[in-house]
């Protein structure tokens, strides 16, 4: 096993949350180890690939002074501009709601958000994983050539959904499997899809969540859905629901021939707002370990290259003079918590009508291209928004419409 090896800080995962945490730190001089499962880092791709422009991020979580730095996407990972998203009801009517966005080629973003982490200094390992926490300040990592243990002085757990450093560490709110939304995207190359529109469908083709299009381009597009397993249809698998969506949408609806699969994935994803504990002493938790994803449109990488970075402010202010690492919980929740609590909250309110097509076309047309403008944007609606209870009053009016 040899001699155990020593870091400042050691990363568990090289995502967006991830790199850009490890980027922060060893650009001030701390040894860094940044541990990634995969033996490529971004590959295979777990991701829509969708992202709001900076100006639109600004609107969407106001309270973040880093937008502009941190969210500035260079060109050369970008595959499509978009400038709609377009709501569809389970009947077919259209909601087109403006908003800039790009699509990413995730796999290249991740490989140059880990290469900035290098080139600041950190150490990368790919091909290992997390096995266990051996003592406070030690754990244990797995990998082809066998195991080692390393040590650090601070753990970051940005390992997705199901981190294990959450359930490693006492003090860490780990996620259940059923916190969690279930996904499946194909990246399918065909002709005809409209490259400026994103689309997102609601009802029973996706129960308790929705299927999307997300263009990369006029040939080329990221078609999968999320749902929660309580709403599903028992034993009816998640790929059956993908193909009668593939069928029923880009077949029969939209006239798309010569479909052909580049790729297929599937993952978690986390829906129910942040985690409740995201730090301890010596260990926190970044991106989706931390449950930092917009809940009403499952974007996770604004909120990952944000959390990132506070996290490594905080974690450089924790090694150079001892302040509290618990100052992380207090930035990010200043920063984008309240829109993730209110999409949390708006998804829950949601979840009432979602359980029938017939309440979903209600609501949909009930709230208008107005009111699912803000519900998207993890905004509470217009008029509502003036309200002392504004959630609790539409959870009322909805229960007393299905009464």
């Amino acid at each position: 096993m040899g001699d155990i090896q020593r870091y400042d800080v050691i990363i568990i995962g090289a995502g967006p949350a991830g790199s850009s945490t490890a980027r922060v730190i060893a650009r001030r001089g701390y040894r860094t180890l940044l541990v990634e499962r995969k033996s490529r880092v971004g590959i295979p791709v777990l991701c829509g690939e969708f992202l709001p422009t900076v100006e639109e991020l600004r609107d969407i979580l106001p309270h973040s002074s880093r937008i502009d730095r941190i969210c500035n996407i260079s060109n050369s990972v970008v595959l499509n501009r978009c400038n709609h998203i377009v709501l569809v009801s389970p009947s077919g009517d259209e909601f087109d709601i403006p908003m800039r966005a790009i699509v990413i080629d995730r796999a290249a973003f991740d490989q140059h958000l880990a290469e900035q982490a290098l080139k600041a200094g950190a150490i990368l390992l790919t091909g290992t994983k997390l096995k266990d926490r051996v003592s406070k300040n030690q754990v244990r990592l797995i990998s082809g050539s066998g195991t080692r243990i390393v040590e650090c002085a601070v753990l970051v757990g940005a390992d997705g959904p199901l981190s294990t450093v959450a359930r490693c560490v006492p003090g860490l709110s780990q996620q259940e499997t059923n916190d969690l939304s279930i996904s499946i995207q194909y990246t399918i190359e065909a002709t005809g899809f409209d490259s400026d529109r994103v689309f997102m469908f609601f009802g029973n083709i996706a129960p308790g969540g929705y299927a999307w299009i997300i263009p990369r381009g006029h040939t080329e597009a990221n078609v999968g859905l999320g749902l929660r397993p309580s709403y599903a249809t028992p034993r009816r698998s998640l790929r059956n629901y993908l193909h009668s969506f593939i069928h029923h949408y880009l077949i029969e609806k939209l006239g798309i021939r010569n479909i052909r699969i580049k790729r297929r994935i599937s993952g978690f994803i986390p829906v129910n707002g942040p985690v409740q504990s995201t730090v301890t002493a010596t260990a926190l938790l970044v991106g989706d370990a931390a449950s930092h994803v917009m809940p009403t449109n499952g974007g996770g990488i604004p909120t990952a290259l944000i959390g990132g970075n506070i996290a490594g402010k905080a974690i450089v202010d924790y090694l150079k003079s001892g302040s509290k690492l618990s100052n992380y919980e207090e930035m990010w929740r200043r920063e984008f918590g309240n829109e993730l609590i209110t999409g949390a909250s708006l998804l829950s309110v949601a979840s009432i009508p979602m359980l029938s097509d017939a309440v979903t076309e209600w609501a949909m047309r009930c709230f208008g291209r107005r009111m699912l403008n803000d519900v998207i944007r993890c905004r509470v609606p217009y008029p509502f928004q003036e309200l002392s209870t504004p959630l609790n009053l539409m959870t009322g009016q909805l229960h007393r419409f299905l009464r």
